[in-house]
């Protein structure tokens, strides 16, 4: 069977990207897996009621409590203990731990200390974004067995209000080339019968503004001199870190068993509508695709209910305004046989076109180690491929179990000690009630009697 990831072949083939983003969480039983994890961490079922104890009303109808209404229903965190005690000490030692570069030779020792001083200062400036992705990381990989951290590039924009006069374009125009557009601004913005002009020049010049306030602007230069123009810049650029939940911000084929070997990594992220439109000036994605975009905002996948017969993507809305964006990381041979790294970043809910499906980005990863941008932890290596990694609820999922049980069994035995039941004489019925100092009219011996409880040693239950 030919692998259609495996050529690079100029324009991405989105749909069968997004049939393999697909495959990568069905067939691996990602979400099973995900479900049973937290559930057995945070100590999760149906019919909880907040009192710990179990209620009839809150169970199917026609299903009982057992052993009665009231019943003992405690929740046991053994997993999230040991998860957090982990969780813990690798965070302590990540806090502890020293960054240095050690030189290979002589010539080595002045190059290595200037990389450990950068790495130092590297670490420090962004020690909250650090401590924060690592204990989160340090969560997944206990819960889930595995855990990424995506490493790359953060870049923001916004705007500033940046001041100009005539003064300086006078400046600007004496140094262009004579005849040029540029050379007669001063004179087309102090000119009343070419405002139209002077706008669009000035418009080509600051492509952030809109012709309204372009007038504004060539009026305020004209009137007074000078003006204050808006004016784009990256507000954040520098390094990167992203811890990755496995199966929900970062997912691989289920056949995977090396993260670099893998034939295609998925992130996935969900973003605002300021987050995306963003995009188009910082990473030149494509302003056509946010557009489109933007009409899927507050839906998702569902893939615990696909209607994979018919291939049709099936979708549920989590009533937000985000959006579900992809990056797909794909290893693949270019015409010459040469392996290189393609990201392709789409909306696997934004229908196809002629067949096609529009996509934000395509390029080539042009990082010299030739690897993804993610680094794997796994917390346990007892097989090959990656979604086989056990995470600690799985192992203590029945020891949990035994341990409620068990403190179930001593609540529901001293709830009977404390208050057995009571038997009433037929006649008497329910016209009484039992408390302190209540006066219970017989009229015979053995009109009320406890039933004794079942004898029980002493170690039944620990």
């Amino acid at each position: 069977m030919e692998d259609k990831l495996a050529k690079h072949k100029g324009a991405p083939d989105v749909n069968n990207l997004v049939a393999e983003y697909r495959r990568s969480l069905d067939e691996g039983l990602s979400l099973t897996s995900i479900r049973d994890a937290e559930d057995t961490r945070f100590a999760r079922w149906s019919g909880q009621a907040d009192d710990g104890k179990k209620w009839s009303h809150n169970l199917p109808e026609g299903t009982q409590a057992f052993p009665f209404d009231g019943a003992s229903d405690c929740r046991v965190y053994l997993a999230d203990q040991v998860i957090s005690d982990c969780v813990d000490m690798l965070s302590v030692a990540h806090q502890r731990a020293e960054l240095r570069v050690n030189p290979v030779d002589l010539t080595d020792t002045e190059p290595s200390a200037a990389a450990s001083t950068l790495m130092g200062w590297v670490r420090s400036t962004m020690h909250n974004d650090l401590q924060r992705e690592c204990e989160l990381l340090a969560n997944y990989v206990g819960t889930y067995g595995w855990g990424v951290m995506f490493v790359g590039w953060d870049q923001q924009a916004t705007l500033r209000n940046k001041p100009i006069s005539l003064d300086q374009l006078m400046a600007v125009a004496q140094q262009s080339d004579p005849g040029s557009l540029l050379a007669e601004l001063p004179m087309i913005v102090t000119d009343p019968n070419r405002a139209d002009q002077a706008s669009e020049l000035l418009m080509q010049f600051f492509p952030d503004i809109k012709k309204r306030r372009a007038n504004k602007i060539i009026k305020e230069l004209r009137e007074d001199g000078s003006a204050v123009i808006p004016e784009a810049y990256l507000c954040r650029n520098r390094p990167a870190v992203v811890a990755l939940k496995p199966h929900e911000e970062v997912t691989v084929p289920p056949e995977t068993i090396n993260l670099q070997d893998a034939r295609v990594v998925f992130r996935r992220q969900y973003m605002t509508e300021v987050e995306l439109r963003s995009k188009v000036l910082t990473d030149n994605w494509s302003k056509e695709f946010v557009e489109e975009a933007l009409h899927t905002a507050g839906k998702s996948l569902n893939y615990l209910d696909q209607t994979t017969l018919t291939g049709l993507v099936s979708e549920f809305n989590r009533g937000d305004n985000l959006v579900e964006i992809v990056w797909a990381y794909t290893r693949q041979l270019d015409g010459n046989g040469v392996p290189s790294i393609y990201y392709t970043v789409f909306c696997p809910l934004m229908q196809s076109v002629d067949g096609a499906q529009k996509f934000a980005l395509h390029e080539m990863l042009d990082y010299a180690h030739n690897e993804y941008p993610f680094v794997l932890f796994r917390r346990e290596h007892v097989a090959r491929r990656l979604v086989e990694c056990r995470g600690i609820p799985a192992i203590v999922k029945t020891w949990q179990g035994e341990i409620k049980a068990q403190r179930d069994s001593i609540y529901d035995s001293t709830s009977f000690e404390t208050l057995p039941p009571l038997q009433v004489s037929k006649r008497l019925g329910l016209a009484n009630k039992i408390g302190p100092g209540v006066q219970l009219p017989v009229t015979k011996p053995g009109d009320y009697a406890w039933l004794q409880p079942p004898a029980r040693p002493p170690q039944t239950a620990f």
